[in-house]
């Protein structure tokens, strides 16, 4: 008798999702319908914050319509480290 071990059969035949991938999935769509339907009126709400001087609504707002500035590291710089003893 065959006990444990890699079986013929078993487990979720290949390309198929767990129930929870698929509910996660069509949630995902229904979010990003509704999003589509209300994205003028969020836009202009986000416009009219920055207009009036919020700053997080202006960072948003410019790194979504131009991508966010590369950050950049000067590599060039030695640094010399010194152990006392």
């Amino acid at each position: 008798m065959n006990h444990g071990g890699k079986r013929n059969g078993a487990g979720r035949p290949k390309g198929s999702k767990a129930p929870h991938t698929l509910e996660a999935a069509k949630a995902k769509e229904y979010l990003i319908q509704e999003v589509i339907k209300e994205l003028e009126a969020m836009l202009r709400t986000q416009i009219e914050k920055a207009k009036n001087g919020d700053s997080m609504a202006f960072r948003l707002l410019t790194d979504r319509a131009f991508g966010r500035p590369k950050e950049s590291v000067d590599t060039t710089e030695r640094v010399t480290f010194v152990m006392d003893k």
